[in-house]
């Protein structure tokens, strides 16, 4: 690990990492990896559920040098949140998580996967974490369908939906003061994000953004188990210039009406894997025109 952050750092001139996983506390490591980072000069973030984070384990975090996390908080009520991680008393403990990173000094904010089973929920959050954690920020994604998304296909929400929902969020964070993130990218022409505040929301898979794996595969998102290259095995360089993540940043997989469209560089299209996985009949009706006709099997890289 400490090889990979060394190439992203002296070759990919990265500022910033973000520990992730599965689950970045499980790895007794971490405050050692952390250190390492800072040591370089990078900005160091942990991604987490934060269901291992002590009060103890905070202030490791953070006398390591750890700048920020990001704690996944799937519901403002147990109910909720337990019935999607599917961990009775997760909760709680994700819950004193935020509360515990922000005692030691770490800047903290919690992150929202929206699904079928929280959307009821998702207008509340404004209100909760200003009131539970006083946190002046929030973030939120929707649920994309790889990993065990692939397998819950049922909970996606999709792109025509989720609009009205966005609104809500967004109106309830004006009341509370609180500023509302909104990582998902989201077709111009079934929400405009731009009009809403929300900035340019386009995919950006090897464009501005990369994964590593454990095993030093770069992934051009979290969300892919399809590699362009491995750190471990090449520099950087090599990968980044690669026919395969060339094709990510120039957006092959969008569909060609996606492609002529004049917002195109503002949405690039959406998300590959939602399309890969949800076809695109949803764009027929506002583009007048087959969409729905072009396989999603093509975007998948050759």
């Amino acid at each position: 690990i400490q090889k990979v952050l060394w190439k992203l750092f002296h070759q990919a001139k990265v500022p910033s990492v973000s520990f992730t996983g599965g689950e970045p506390t499980l790895l007794a490591a971490l405050p050692a990896l952390i250190r390492y980072a800072k040591a370089l000069g990078m900005r160091v973030n942990l991604i987490t559920n934060g269901t291992l984070i002590t009060p103890r384990m905070a202030q490791e975090l953070a006398d390591h040098g750890l700048d920020s996390a990001q704690v996944s908080l799937e519901g403002v009520t147990a109910a909720t949140h337990d019935a999607i991680v599917n961990v009775p008393g997760a909760y709680t403990r994700t819950v004193a998580a935020v509360k515990h990173l922000k005692q030691a000094g770490i800047l903290t904010h919690t992150n929202t996967t929206l699904t079928r089973k929280n959307l009821h929920e998702c207008a509340l959050f404004p209100q909760f974490v200003r009131e539970a954690f006083d946190n002046d920020k929030f973030s939120m994604n929707l649920m994309i369908p790889t990993g065990n998304g692939a397998i819950h296909k049922g909970l996606m929400v999709t792109y025509r939906e989720i609009g009205p929902h966005l609104e809500q969020i967004l109106a309830a964070s004006e009341r509370q003061g609180v500023e509302f993130l909104w990582y998902s990218p989201v077709p111009m022409c079934l929400f405009n994000s731009i009009i809403y505040g929300l900035g340019n929301k386009g995919c950006s898979a090897c464009d501005g953004l990369i994964s590593i794996g454990a095993n030093g595969d770069v992934l051009p998102c979290a969300a892919y188990d399809d590699p362009v290259g491995n750190l471990l095995q090449q520099d950087f360089a090599s990968i980044w210039h690669s026919p395969s993540a060339h094709t990510y940043r120039e957006k092959g997989y969008a569909h060609p009406q996606c492609r002529a469209c004049e917002h195109f560089s503002i949405c690039n299209g959406a998300c590959p894997l939602y399309w890969r996985h949800a076809g695109f009949d949803e764009l027929q009706d506002v583009m007048g025109c087959e969409a729905s006709l072009v396989s999603p099997t093509l975007m998948r890289r050759t």
